[in-house]
């Protein structure tokens, strides 16, 4: 399977465990293989907008977005996957790059 680079998109704010969540997703998808944009890890003291336009330059940098179950409850992600969009960027459930090139054994 070739490798993708993937930009992870949830919910951050109001989510007191987004650190660890986005990094087991950030682990799984390199475990596959993939090279992975991890908007978790960016630095504390931005301003919301200042943030969203560091994490459409990183969406720039992937062809694909990975997004987690939670982003429905996020503005962010909404725009995230609205600009992914735009962009020409294929969104994804995480699930559904998690399963690719796995046989289901039912």
């Amino acid at each position: 399977m070739k490798s993708k680079k993937v930009y992870l998109s949830g919910k951050i704010t109001g989510d007191d465990n987004f650190v660890e969540k986005f990094k087991e997703a950030e682990e799984k998808l390199k475990a596959r293989g993939h090279k992975v944009m991890n908007p978790a890890i960016l630095p504390s003291g931005f301003e919301y907008e200042e943030y969203m336009n560091i994490c459409f330059t990183m969406i720039d940098q992937c062809n694909i977005l990975a997004f987690l179950p939670d982003w429905e409850d996020s503005p962010g992600a909404k725009r995230e996957i609205e600009y992914a969009v735009k962009t020409k960027k294929l969104p994804l459930r995480i699930e559904s790059l998690l399963m690719e090139g796995k046989e289901w054994h039912g």
